[in-house]
């Protein structure tokens, strides 16, 4: 019970700073060293130090967030070699089907002017060069690692392992990992709703959390890239 509420403390300490930065980036974005000193010690330094504490601290194991190389059935390493190599194409083309759904329906049915857009993170990636490549890498590791850690992972080790806490886990996951996404706007906050669905469901399925951190981090390189994909339907 004790570890239980360590968890709790661990998680919301965690999603913290990205809940709120949503209010703080866009005024930091002018000022580029208070931008990338913040966005390092919340999105870099503090997961790596807070999953170092778990560990010591022994609220979890490598083996309990699934950071092993194992897959359920017999043939592992020919699973894990094809959710190693799937898992990209999906988180990829699961966001830009889950964009365009998202935008059909807000001009569909909600609104024909603005959206509800703060902030993004695309606005702080350079335009071309070095400086570029840098900083797309460094979203890509952060995200992939620190998001999946925070947002399938923890998460998982809040609830049982029943049915309906199963469910619960899927919901409450999804839910935040949308909510951490606000400054984006509605649409954004869809598309990460769902998205975290697919992965959280990925990672009950595969209790393994190295397809998806190597997933994430593939697709956030290729849309800091500014790889796009036209809706299959038009404009």
């Amino acid at each position: 019970m004790k570890n239980h509420r360590f968890l709790w403390g661990l998680f919301l300490l965690a999603i913290s700073p990205q809940l709120f930065n949503g209010f703080y980036n866009p005024g930091l974005l002018a000022h580029p060293v208070a931008f990338w000193t913040v966005d390092i010690l919340t999105l870099a330094a503090m997961p790596l130090l807070l999953y170092g504490w778990g560990l010591r601290r022994g609220l979890f194991t490598n083996q309990d967030l699934g950071l092993h190389f194992q897959l359920p059935g017999r043939r592992q390493k020919v699973i894990f070699l094809g959710a190693m190599i799937a898992m990209p194409f999906l988180v990829f083309y699961g966001f830009w089907f889950l964009m365009w759904l998202g935008h059909y329906l807000h001009y569909r049915f909600f609104a024909k002017g603005a959206e509800d857009f703060v902030f993004d993170f695309s606005m702080a990636v350079p335009k071309q060069g070095m400086e570029k490549i840098i900083v797309v890498f460094y979203f890509s590791i952060t995200g992939g690692l620190a998001e999946e850690f925070y947002y399938r992972a923890l998460p998982r080790l809040l609830f049982k392992s029943n049915t309906f806490s199963l469910v619960l886990y899927l919901l409450f996951s999804s839910l935040v990992f949308s909510l951490i996404h606000w400054e984006g706007g509605t649409i954004k906050m869809f598309v990460t709703f769902f998205l975290g669905l697919m992965l959280s469901g990925a990672y009950l399925m595969t209790r393994n959390l190295w397809p998806l951190i190597f997933g994430h981090f593939i697709a956030n390189a290729l849309l800091f890239s500014g790889v796009k994909l036209a809706a299959p339907w038009g404009n």
